[in-house]
């Protein structure tokens, strides 16, 4: 009765071990996941007329991961970012009904660098001659302050036109300065906060830089942020595109060159 107990405990011991000692290495080494089939998110930067706006789910000035709808930040409390890379892409918009519609994007290159802004005729997916237009989109790739030491956490995109546009060129600008200073971009923090503005179509919100510090995560983060940098080189990293009509998004991040870490 007394050795049935002890063998008892003993194989429980040694079950306890056994589970312990599971890593997602030992679990499963023979299906890896492939950047290319992780979709990353994107924070949008919400509309009055955006859907999840519309559906009450959040509101106007909001910024919103893309794919679970979740609040990352709003006007009282700004988006704390680490930036890995940026990289710029043309959105092609075709007039429909009146309205500008999103239909595909482009990689921006040097050949095509210098475009018109004026409409120009173009035959979209439906196979219809319609009015387009290209707009400069800059991109950021970064990840969350909060989520940088996370494993497993994902990065975002961030995609700033239109009016948003100034405010990625003024994050381009401290990509620049992290470069002169012989700094890694992810070395700093960026705060990115919604400003509310208005011009002759109505008022709406832009995205603006409203902070700059030293990340104080960078030494223990550092592998795990170049490792995703090396990931958007390759060309194979998904990102979120189930907004592009009403949320100025991309479909997938293109391979580039020059991409400095």
């Amino acid at each position: 009765m007394g050795n049935g107990s002890k063998e008892t405990k003993e194989v429980a011991v040694k079950q306890n071990q056994a589970v312990a000692a599971l890593t997602e290495t030992t679990w499963d080494t023979e299906n890896v996941v492939e950047a290319k089939d992780i979709r990353i998110p994107r924070a949008l930067l919400m509309q009055q007329m955006s859907d999840l706006v519309g559906q009450r789910k959040a509101t106007a000035g909001d910024i919103v991961n893309s794919i679970t709808g979740e609040k990352l930040a709003d006007d009282k409390a700004p988006l704390k970012v680490v930036p890995i890379t940026t990289f710029k892409t043309w959105t092609i918009e075709v007039l429909k009904s009146g309205k500008w519609e999103w239909e595909t994007q482009e990689q921006y290159t040097l050949k095509n660098s210098v475009r018109s802004k004026e409409p120009f005729d173009y035959v979209d997916k439906a196979g219809q001659k319609v009015s387009a237009r290209a707009v400069e989109v800059i991109n950021l790739l970064c990840f969350l302050e909060k989520d940088q030491g996370s494993a497993e956490a994902l990065p975002y995109v961030i995609s700033f036109r239109m009016t948003s546009f100034q405010c990625g060129q003024q994050i381009l600008t401290e990509r620049r300065n992290a470069q002169s200073a012989n700094k890694p971009f992810p070395s700093y923090v960026l705060e990115l906060s919604p400003a509310h503005t208005k011009n002759d179509k109505g008022s709406f919100y832009k995205f603006q830089v409203t902070g700059k510090s030293v990340n104080q995560g960078f030494k223990d983060n550092a592998l795990v942020l170049k490792g995703w940098f090396d990931t958007f080189q390759m060309g194979t990293m998904k990102i979120d595109e189930e907004a592009n009509a009403s949320d100025d998004t991309t479909n997938s991040a293109p391979k580039t060159v020059s991409q400095e870490y």
